[in-house]
């Protein structure tokens, strides 16, 4: 039988960070892919879900938005992908040669052919040329023309659609908003099977498409599917018909009472 040590990442300092709302945003977010990436580099397999849970409450303990976390893990995330790829294969160092116009191309095809890499110093850019040049080009709003608009377009979103018996269907899409919402008004009739189908058909509820709501954005679908993950598993509380007659009960029976006067 083996024997192992297990260990996990923790570091001595105990100090809080601070706030996510107060300056040095950019020193406080190396902070958190440090700690993050240490909790996964840096703990034994069997602990490393331990280590790396206690950094994310470290996290929320310094009021950080779950959209800005969200954003570090998949950062994170691609980081370790990344050195996995590095390491498994070995990258050619590349070879920099001065731009010139005509000729730096057509060495670089030269050099493709027996797999050297060739990169070109570009110390002038047009990007740097004004402000309007260097902000990049302008959000293409969305150039298909729906049958229903239910909301404003947008995309790579997660949203809530709220539902007439006080609970929400929380989802996350790459393309429009509308495009998600039409084939899910369409499933409330086509396809019984889906869970909005199935909850508005035993609850008798209806959903309300026209008053859908966007959580988050991002063009990340791993970040959005974190996001929409820890929405739905955001515990919440819904009260039915039978609490709210249970609280009618009660005012009532409080407010008919008959309190006796008490005299000066």
């Amino acid at each position: 039988m083996e024997e192992h040590i297990c260990w996990a990442y923790w570091p001595r300092s105990c100090k809080k960070l601070m706030p996510y709302h107060a300056a040095q945003s950019i020193v406080k977010r190396d902070i958190a892919f440090m700690r993050l990436e240490g909790a996964l580099a840096k703990s034994c397999p069997h602990r490393m879900q331990e280590s790396f849970d206690n950094q994310v409450s470290w996290l929320y303990s310094a009021c950080i938005l779950t959209r800005a976390l969200c954003q570090w893990l998949n950062t994170c995330f691609k980081k370790s992908k990344g050195k996995r790829r590095s390491v498994n294969g070995s990258k050619k160092k590349p070879v920099v040669f001065p731009y010139a116009h005509k000729v730096a191309h057509n060495l670089k095809k030269v050099a493709n052919r027996y797999k050297v890499p060739v990169v070109f110093p570009a110390p002038r850019k047009l990007s740097g040329m004004c402000p309007r040049i260097s902000r990049g080009p302008l959000p293409a709003p969305c150039g298909k023309k729906h049958a229903r608009h239910y909301v404003t377009c947008a995309t790579g979103v997660v949203y809530e659609i709220p539902l007439s018996c006080g609970r929400v269907y929380i989802g996350q899409t790459g393309r429009c908003v509308n495009d998600r919402a039409r084939e899910q008004d369409l499933s409330l009739k086509n396809n019984l099977l889906a869970h909005l189908p199935m909850h508005c058909s035993a609850c008798g509820c209806e959903a309300r498409f026209a008053n859908v709501t966007i959580l988050g954005r991002s063009k990340e679908v791993m970040e959005r599917e974190m996001l929409e993950a820890y929405l739905i598993s955001d515990t919440s509380v819904v009260l039915r018909s039978a609490e709210f007659d249970f609280f009618e009960r009660f005012l009532n029976s409080h407010v008919h009472r008959e309190w006796p006067i008490v005299g000066m």
